[in-house]
């Protein structure tokens, strides 16, 4: 007489543990969204720091605004 022969049973994942994954997921999304704006953040400071200690000043007064705007 020959065993048994044993079946894989089926089984899924629990809902619970899927929207946990999920959830998980789009925690380390939001993390790595948010240490990529600091990230700009401090560069763009960064870039602003460096540009005021540069004193340049042009020779002719520089008009910076938009087309349209009264100054």
């Amino acid at each position: 007489e020959l065993p048994p022969l044993l079946q894989p049973i089926a089984t899924s994942t629990p809902a619970h543990t899927a929207q946990y994954h999920s959830s998980l997921k789009q925690q380390m999304a939001d993390n790595e969204h948010h240490v990529h704006t600091n990230r700009l953040t401090e560069l763009n400071n960064s870039k602003v720091n460096n540009q005021a200690n540069f004193n340049m000043k042009p020779e002719k007064p520089v008009n910076v605004l938009p087309v349209g705007v009264a100054s």
